[in-house]
């Protein structure tokens, strides 16, 4: 585990002692979306503050694609408030398959 993980980690499972599990859901899923808005903002503006970033078209292709995924995954979870095997499994082989654009590009 990444040393910027173990903060994370730690408030996880301790929120999981004091809370219970439907609690613990939500803090989980809050404790990464904010890792990750804080990761995309905060270090990539300090970054590109600092020296510009040169952004690659193949990279807003990629970009693209996450939304695309975030966007159906966002509709399944809405849709009846929970994931179905069926929709995990669709999942996993749009993963497996942007694994392989990325590998084959």
């Amino acid at each position: 585990m990444p040393a910027g993980q173990y903060p994370k980690a730690d408030i996880t499972v301790g929120g999981f002692e004091t809370t219970d599990c439907r609690d613990f859901f939500d803090l989980a899923i809050g404790n990464v979306v904010g890792s990750n808005i804080f990761n995309i903002l905060m270090i990539l503006g300090i970054s590109t503050s600092i020296h510009p970033v040169a952004l690659q078209p193949s990279a807003v292709y990629d970009c693209i694609i996450l939304m695309v995924f975030s966007i159906l995954v966002l509709f399944f979870c809405w849709s009846k408030k929970r994931l179905a095997r069926g929709e995990g499994i669709f999942m996993i082989i749009l993963y497996a398959f942007y694994t392989a654009y990325i590998i084959l590009r």
